[in-house]
């Protein structure tokens, strides 16, 4: 074969060798966006900076809580369960991190009066989930990189992939997106990666947008993008494709009950968060969202059928069991997660007043049944923060308010099994 003839065959193999290994580097997942010369991810390869505009609101959209659980809730089932979802985890991992964050919100302080030598405030928590360096200066020392730049922005590491290291990454595609969102952090606060690159909120939000695929775990991303998109009904990722709520909410109602993170139970969560933002926002089709509806009207009747005596929902609400492997967490997680939605949930798409009542009771119970929090593993923070969390929505409370309440008023007490609330002094 002559000279000429083997330099054609290289030439044709090396074009045919680029598009693939392009896709491959940047993560690609099709082709049409290396046909495509304009795309962000065609520019991202090209090792441009990916400037493409990207809606996203000031001040994330905030879910209040739907009127008509305070009295199926005291006050003293609160500020129980708060006392078993303190954060006395020095120095936490980011999961911690993360709960106490959603939990207690970002105005929460626990002083030494309070906590000891074990003093943390919400101000802290937003500084390590936005600020790599104080990542890596106040969580557990294990892990490597946690905000890194991106041609799109700024990226998460995501836990499960080449970048993330054991504890010190986001545990779900969008989660910190969904938690900046719950906090009410405006998309002007500022975050900071590994290099030293200042940005901001809204630059880990024009990330996550432009990487947006339905093969992503879409929960805790339906959920951000409900707080931070709205009333924008559709967005385009890098590879120029168009998604709208229509098809985030119709992959969550495709799959079996009990599929995906904490045993699926992430799911209503999104579904109720996205219809609520519907109500006011026109984010759906009819047709979808009184699929959405009938959708939950069939999850309560399953609720009802499956809640246990003892009124609390365990692993076999859905069609998969649950992560702990623990009888007691997995009741915790489920009965938790469960009350969260519904909290929120219009009253027409909950279950009655007395299945709820009943699993408030046994998640209660079942709280005060833990061994001491600083005894047990630190993922006994995370069920317990959903529940506490439930339990204050249910009756319209902060969180953060309702325990400080019990402390000035002296009841809550520090003993060898942790805290928990006495009797008011006089």
């Amino acid at each position: 074969m002559g000279a000429l003839t083997w330099g054609v065959l290289i030439v044709a193999t090396v074009v045919a060798i680029i598009p693939n290994s392009l896709s491959t580097l940047y993560g690609l997942t099709s082709q049409s966006a290396l046909d495509n010369a304009d795309s962000a991810a065609r520019r991202a390869a090209r090792g441009e900076t990916v400037t493409q505009t990207v809606p996203c609101r000031s001040t994330p959209l905030r879910i209040a809580p739907e009127a008509g659980l305070q009295d199926v809730v005291s006050s003293d089932d609160v500020a129980t369960v708060l006392c078993q979802a303190l954060p006395l985890w020095h120095p936490p991992s980011v999961p911690s991190v993360y709960h106490s964050l959603k939990l207690w919100g970002p105005e929460s302080d626990f002083t030494e009066a309070m906590v000891g030598d074990l003093a943390t405030s919400g101000n802290e928590w937003l500084k390590i989930v936005t600020n790599d360096a104080a990542c890596r200066e106040l969580t557990v020392p294990v892990g490597d990189s946690y905000l890194l730049d991106s041609p799109y922005g700024i990226r998460v590491v995501l836990a499960g992939t080449a970048d993330a290291v054991e504890y010190r990454a986001e545990a779900h595609y969008g989660q910190l997106l969904m938690l900046l969102g719950e906090a009410g952090v405006p998309s002007t606060f500022p975050v900071v990666t590994e290099s030293g690159k200042e940005g901001t909120v809204e630059d880990v939000y024009r990330d996550a947008v432009l990487r947006f695929s339905l093969a992503h775990e879409p929960e805790f991303m339906a959920c951000a993008l409900a707080y931070w998109h709205a009333p924008k009904k559709t967005w385009r990722n890098r590879l120029g494709e168009e998604y709208s709520f229509d098809d985030v909410i119709g992959t969550l109602l495709d799959r079996p009950f009990g599929e995906g993170s904490c045993g699926g139970c992430h799911a209503p969560y999104s579904v109720v968060v996205i219809l609520r933002v519907d109500e006011e926002h026109g984010l759906l089709s009819p047709a979808m969202r009184k699929r959405a509806e009938d959708w939950l009207r069939t999850l309560c009747d399953r609720l009802e059928a499956r809640q246990s005596e003892s009124g609390a929902w365990g692993a076999d609400w859905g069609e998969t069991g649950m992560m702990w492997r623990d009888e007691v967490l997995d009741r915790i997680t489920v009965t938790g997660h469960h009350l969260e939605w519904i909290a929120l949930a219009p009253k027409h798409l909950r279950p009655s007043r007395e299945a709820i009542a009943r699993a408030v009771v046994s998640l209660r119970s079942d709280v005060e049944a833990l061994q001491p929090l600083p005894y047990r593993s630190f993922k006994t923070l995370l069920p317990v923060s959903h529940a506490a969390r439930a339990l204050a929505l249910c009756r319209g409370e902060d969180p953060y308010e309702a325990w400080v309440a019990y402390w000035n008023d002296g009841r809550i007490e520090k003993t060898p099994r942790g805290y928990r609330i006495g009797s008011p002094t006089d």
